[in-house]
């Protein structure tokens, strides 16, 4: 008689039909439980078998009953929106009298036929690990007692799999039975439309509160093992999963190939989580019914509970290109006063710092629970997360919240950290990720789930929206916006405090002399070293005024701002040997002429000319002209070792040891109570000596120039025996002085280029200009001693060639010649 009434009483048929297909295969179950069923379900199935079976016959007549209801007048307030509810009750009940008989006779024919392939657990395996996933669907929120639809729209989709992101199911418990949930999953396994997706389509899920049996339930919801054990069953989890030996669903899958490796990330965010903190102003805009912990009160709350965090971190330390992480509810969405994780603020900002610390690239957020969708972006943040992080809300799948019911909340909450995309989404949708591997691009976005124009709690009030429209997307590129920045380069070291440095040098022989004066300076003036002093030590009286000539050039010389302290030999050294007067050793023709009236003096041709031609001091006054002019070098040593601050210092000997043995040998006096001995053990750190041959090179037991006191060309008179008294008393253990030694420059030259390049007023260019060499360079015995002294054998262009970690020695005989010792 009512077209309405019959579409109903139709509805009431199959829905019988239906519980009574879900109520055999029970009782198949009963007598053949699964395989794949552990120890402890078996029990627990064993336990609750007559409960269920009586719980299917209640269900029967409990949604008899509801339809009944309907048809008299739907539910509180259904009557002023659908017209379908205004029927006669006598007809109402005709309809269902014979709904019921024609049930009973296909009912009937079910248990004689079998259960028409019904099945109360998912089937469809995953894809293998190795499978690339190119298209993920999410969605959440689905009332099974609501039409599905939205499978259809899934399945046109192609997704390479559905992850149901919570709220699979609504069945809040009332007692420990949990009978109400257990008819839930009855109703959905029951749909046709989930039916046709579940014969194709791979499913994952996760439970939120409706399906773990307690609205807004946290860790101590008393419903929840009870509800995790029927979802295990429910998506036919196998007895090695880890979700059957550990509390909580949490999980993790890694799909495709390195390169192309996807990892989904299932977090349970209701099993251990702590209990929310209630709204003081229920309804107020942002704090509807729940408000963040602030200061110490968010102390000891949690969202995942230790072992999850713990689990977390090694997840995310494993290699990935795409990490989908799926959380129940809203992860950085702050601007409403609804479950969120905002309200334990410091889980928040313990997952972002989480994805730092792991290095984890290629991290998305995906979320549901809302019954709104929404996109939103935290950005990065210094000790946060180092890259934008995305979080794409999909919610509801059958019953979104309308507009007219719950307005846009802010984009961005004033001091928030992330913001909304466009407007929240209040038709019915779930998220899509779609990767493009070869573009390497990723696509997040929500799609219009059904044709439902305007979707409610209770069902849809008017069709006619457009189904698979995408309303929301986001490109991103995996390798540009999914992946924290290269490292800045470490920043250096801090730059080792500049050496300090006494030169004492021969100053008046080669031109390398007067090249590692200047490359000393040159050194000082980088702030590589800090050059504290020269001495002179071949007691040729105009040597010291060389070295204040290239003292004053730098700016350092005597009456100069910077000036240096000086000082010379003036012993009974210097005069030329007899052998050498009579012509032998190559003392002529470029040095003084062997007919001069003694005493001679054996000197490189530039050191008279800078004594003379350049300034030797700020002024007349205070300029060196001789070794007379500057105080003995023994005097001086003592008194740099000694003045205030002086430590650690490096004595660069490039030439005759006179200097060096009268310092050691020296006593007490004026400038400290302290002997030479004494003073160099607390102030020296090292010595490098330039001078003496080394294997591989040279064989050990042959003099050199500056350990012989050039014997050749000299008398011995002050100098002989001088190398042996300093190198070997410099070693002595009881000073802990590093000693360094160096033979190289033969085949290093230096200075060519100054005797063309530098100004004309340089000592330096001069002093190469004034060589003998048709080059104008020279050998580089000295400068390397320099440099060794400023940098370390540690520096690219130095190498040690030898060591001998403390026990190694360089002894010195008294003709000059030494003998290197490893042990």
């Amino acid at each position: 008689r009512h077209k309405n009434a019959k579409k109903n009483s139709r509805s009431i048929l199959v829905r019988t039909v239906m519980l009574f297909a879900e109520a055999f295969h029970r009782r198949k179950a009963m007598v053949a439980p699964s395989e794949e069923q552990d120890v402890r379900e078996q029990d627990e199935w064993q336990r609750g078998q007559r409960h269920q079976g009586a719980s299917a016959m209640a269900e029967l007549e409990m949604s008899a009953t509801a339809d009944l209801n309907l048809m008299r007048g739907c539910t509180a307030g259904a009557a002023s929106r659908r017209a379908a509810c205004r029927v006669d009750r006598p007809m109402a009940l005709v309809l269902v009298g014979l709904g019921a008989v024609t049930a009973v006779a296909v009912v009937a024919g079910l248990f004689i036929l079998g259960d028409g392939g019904s099945t109360s657990h998912l089937t469809v395996p995953l894809p293998s690990s190795s499978a690339v996933l190119r298209r993920v669907v999410h969605g959440s929120c689905s009332k099974q007692d609501l039409p599905h639809p939205f499978w259809a729209t899934v399945r046109s989709q192609q997704p390479d799999l559905f992850v149901w992101n919570g709220d699979i199911v609504y069945g809040d418990c009332t007692n420990a039975s949990c009978a109400e949930l257990e008819r839930a999953w009855a109703d959905l396994f029951a749909n046709p439309d989930f039916a046709a997706a579940r014969s194709s389509l791979p499913i994952l899920g996760v439970l939120d509160d409706h399906d773990y049996g307690q609205n807004d339930c946290h860790a101590s919801n008393p419903f929840k093992e009870t509800a995790k054990n029927i979802f295990l069953r429910r998506f036919n989890v196998p007895a090695s999963d880890p979700r059957r030996s550990r509390p909580g669903l949490y999980r993790e899958w890694s799909f495709g190939p390195v390169g192309q490796r996807v990892q989904l990330i299932v977090l349970d965010t209701r099993y251990f989580r702590s209990p929310f903190k209630d709204s003081t102003c229920l309804g107020c805009p942002g704090r509807e019914r729940y408000a963040p912990y602030e200061g110490k009160e968010g102390e000891g709350k949690t969202m995942l509970g230790e072992e999850q965090w713990a689990w977390l971190e090694r997840t995310l330390r494993q290699p990935a290109d795409l990490r989908l992480v799926f959380s129940t509810i809203q992860v950085l969405a702050d601007t409403h006063g609804w479950e969120s994780w905002s309200h334990i603020p410091t889980e928040v900002s313990r997952l972002r710092l989480l994805i730092r610390s792991t290095s984890a690239n290629g991290v998305l957020l995906l979320t549901g629970d809302r019954h709104v969708g929404g996109l939103y972006t935290a950005p990065p943040a210094v000790s946060l997360n180092p890259y934008p992080l995305h979080e794409l809300t999909a919610s509801s799948l059958t019953h979104s919240t309308p507009f007219t019911l719950h307005s846009d909340e802010p984009a961005m909450r004033e001091g928030g950290t992330a913001e909304r995309s466009g407007g929240l989404e209040h038709l019915n949708n779930f998220g899509v990720v779609e990767v493009d591997w070869e573009a390497r691009t990723v696509q997040v976005g929500l799609v219009v789930a059904d044709g439902c124009a305007e979707p409610s709690g209770d069902g849809c009030q008017a069709w006619g929206a457009p189904a698979g429209r995408y309303t929301h997307r986001l490109s991103l590129h995996l390798d540009r916006d999914l992946t924290p920045p290269a490292d800045p380069p470490a920043p250096p070291p801090p730059p080792a405090p500049p050496a300090k440095l006494i030169i004492d040098t021969d100053m008046g022989f080669d031109a390398d002399d007067a090249a590692a004066l200047c490359l000393a300076h040159a050194l000082a003036d980088e702030g590589e070293v800090e050059l504290l002093g020269v001495t002179h030590d071949s007691g040729y009286p105009l040597g010291v005024a060389a070295i204040a000539a290239i003292n004053t050039w730098y700016g350092r010389g005597p009456g100069q701002a910077r000036a240096i302290q000086l000082g010379a030999y003036k012993g009974p050294f210097g005069t030329v040997s007899p052998a050498c007067l009579e012509g032998e050793y190559g003392c002529s023709p470029h040095w003084p002429s062997r007919s001069a009236s003694p005493p001679h003096w054996l000197t490189g041709g530039y050191v008279n000319a800078l004594a003379a031609d350049f300034p030797t001091g700020a002024a007349v006054h205070t300029a060196v002209h001789s070794s007379a002019d500057v105080p003995d070098a023994v005097h001086t040593l003592r008194a740099l070792l000694a003045a205030p601050g002086s430590k650690d210092i490096t004595l660069v000997a490039i030439g005759f040891a006179t200097n060096l043995a009268g310092l050691l040998q020296s006593s007490p006096d004026a400038i400290s109570p302290l002997s030479g001995r004494e003073l160099v053990a607390s102030r020296v750190r090292e010595v490098v000596w330039q001078g003496g041959w080394y294997q591989p090179d040279h064989p050990d037991g042959h003099a050199t120039f500056n350990l012989d006191c050039g014997s050749p060309y000299f008398g011995g008179a002050g100098c002989a025996g001088t190398s042996a008294t300093a190198i070997n008393g410099f070693q002595s253990p009881s000073l802990h002085i590093r000693n360094t030694f160096t033979s190289l420059g033969d085949d290093v030259r230096t200075g060519g280029p100054l005797a063309t390049c530098a100004p004309l007023t340089s000592p330096c260019r001069a002093a190469f200009a004034l060589n003998a060499d048709p080059s104008h360079s020279r050998p580089s015995w000295d400068p390397i001693a320099v440099l060794a002294a400023a940098r370390g054998a540690a520096h690219p262009s130095l190498r040690a060639v030898a060591a001998g970690g403390g026990a190694a020695s360089n002894r010195v005989d008294g003709a000059g010649a030494n003998f290197w010792s490893d042990s």
